[in-house]
């Protein structure tokens, strides 16, 4: 059949879902309840359930009184007798997408802040792996990050006749998960002079207060 499906039967959660009655919403086309849907989506998604059977979308609805929301469609057909129906379950989602977008957010904030910041921004794992780590190390120590990302300890750059006892004191800082603070540790630049850095750090713990980096 040409043309967006007809809704032919709606449960009570559905009829609260978008504040319809049963009357005002069995009848009415899909595209009656999606604020987006397009002839070419349309024919995306038939293709898609009759190639998989089922799909899963994510979709902007309006509800009766004009707010839109965000749910995730899981659309499959079934044979009901000689019919042949597609069936949706919805969940909404709108929460979800605030969250993704004030995390989107936030990261495009702290990666304005890292990539204009004269400071270097780092981050290790529990093993004192460079995990991330600011451009702005090539000016300080004369190594990229992808030099150093993965590849290099934070005490690979120490001065090497104080690199045991410096590396001892930050390992018990951080097997004790304390912050780090002021300090001071000489390093060795690439070129070979030293540098004199002072470090702050903060622990990252996981949901079960583990290390799991700085």
């Amino acid at each position: 059949v040409e043309g967006p499906p007809i809704i032919v039967d709606a449960n009570k959660a559905a009829l609260k879902f978008h504040g319809f009655t049963f009357d005002e919403l069995v009848g009415k086309p899909i595209t009656f309840i999606d604020k987006e849907m397009t002839p070419e989506m349309l024919l995306e998604r038939k293709s898609l359930i009759e190639t998989k059977g089922i799909c899963r979308f994510d979709v902007c609805h309006v509800r009766k009184d004009g707010v839109e929301f965000n749910a995730e469609a899981t659309l499959q057909t079934v044979q009901v007798g000689e019919k042949r129906l597609l069936m949706s379950i919805e969940r909404d989602i709108t929460e979800h997408k605030l969250a993704q977008e004030a995390l989107r957010k936030s990261e495009a904030r702290f990666k304005h802040i890292t990539e204009n910041a004269m400071e270097w921004i780092w981050e290790i794992d529990v093993n004192g792996v460079y995990t991330f780590s600011t451009q702005i190390v090539d000016n300080i120590l004369g190594w990229k990050s992808s030099e150093i990302v993965g590849k290099k300890h934070f005490y690979d750059f120490f001065e090497p006749s104080k690199r045991d006892s410096m590396k001892a004191l930050a390992f018990e800082m951080i097997s004790e998960k304390k912050p780090i603070f002021r300090f001071e540790n000489a390093n060795i630049h690439k070129d070979g002079h030293v540098v004199i850095l002072e470090t702050n750090g903060v622990p990252i713990l996981n949901e079960k207060d583990e290390l799991i980096g700085y």
